[in-house]
């Protein structure tokens, strides 16, 4: 981020969390910089942060940055103080790289972090420019590996799960309460000294990686592996649709299909015909395999106060 005195990062990230935890304390502390909050996510609430306050580096959630992009009153807000936009979280993916970039005439530089790391392990910003659909490469002093379910090394853009290890690793806090509960609990996510994120993943042959999805959210139907927020990006891209969020659920033949939870604009309403539409209307933007083989008509999406989608909430109970 190259902090110094003068700059105001903005964001809503809770500092509870790691992403707020760093980006909005670490970070900003380091460099002598000044910080602006606002509770809960909304895009009026943000563009008047960025506007009253002049935010030179705002951090936020893809599905933040897709808001402020449909926001009808975006141009009436004066975002010029910002010199970087960054964000991590879920897949920013490059339909919304591209769009902001037009919108805004400057880039998102996506990263990843991690609870027991502290903040990020992998970033864009490594890069002279940002690679679309990438994290970026691993942070100086931070380690990290693409493994196959045998543990092995995948090969250059094979997709497994990520592990790591870095100085900035450290313990839950306070580990040692409640008969170690934490502390044990933390110790199966690390083997050998690997921290294992739960993130799938791949890496390109120059080093880039390309998130995928969450482990848990990874939906596999039919020997394919789908990451939901593809989906859900291309799904926002019908003009009628207001949001959307993307779970697997149990099949007896596919062992998972992938179901859509769609919230339609104003004025618009959900049927079995708008699904069929919606599907031809999908063939044009993602893989027929990953195409929604179920759906349901919601009011609203369940979010946390940062605006992220919880999709374990719309998943059925097991």
């Amino acid at each position: 981020y190259k902090m110094q005195p003068g700059d105001v990062l903005g964001g809503a990230a809770p500092v509870s969390f790691a992403a707020g935890f760093g980006a909005v304390t670490l970070i900003p502390f380091a460099g002598g910089a000044a910080i602006s909050l606002i509770p809960k996510f909304t895009p009026p609430d943000m563009l008047d942060l960025i506007q009253k306050h002049k935010i030179t580096i705002l951090t936020g959630l893809p599905t933040g940055y897709r808001a402020l992009m449909k926001f009808p009153a975006f141009k009436k807000y004066d975002t010029s103080s910002v010199r970087l936009f960054t964000s991590g979280g879920d897949a920013l993916g490059a339909e919304t790289l591209k769009g902001w970039q037009e919108l805004t005439g400057k880039p998102i530089w996506e990263g990843l972090g991690g609870t027991e790391m502290l903040h990020l392990v992998t970033s864009n910003t490594m890069n002279p420019e940002p690679v679309a659909d990438s994290i970026g490469k691993p942070l100086p002093g931070v380690e990290v590996r693409v493994i196959d379910e045998s543990g092995n090394d995948c090969k250059p853009n094979e997709v497994g799960s990520m592990i790591l290890k870095g100085a900035s690793g450290t313990l839950y806090w306070k580990p040692y309460i409640d008969n170690e509960r934490l502390l044990n609990s933390q110790k199966k996510g690390v083997v050998d000294g690997w921290n294992q994120m739960g993130d799938a993943v791949f890496m390109k042959e120059d080093g880039n990686i390309c998130f995928v999805s969450r482990e848990d959210d990874m939906i596999k139907s039919s020997g394919y592996r789908i990451g939901p927020a593809e989906v859900e990006e291309a799904i926002e891209k019908h003009p009628s649709v207001a949001e959307a969020g993307v779970v697997g659920i149990p099949d007896p033949d596919k062992g998972a299909i992938t179901k859509a939870f769609v919230v339609m604009k104003e004025g618009q309403e959900g049927s079995e015909e708008f699904f069929e539409e919606l599907k031809e209307f999908l063939k044009d933007h993602i893989a027929i395999y990953k195409l929604p083989r179920a759906i349901e008509f919601m009011e609203s999406l369940p979010r946390t106060p940062t605006g992220k989608l919880l999709r374990r909430h719309l998943r059925p109970p097991k």
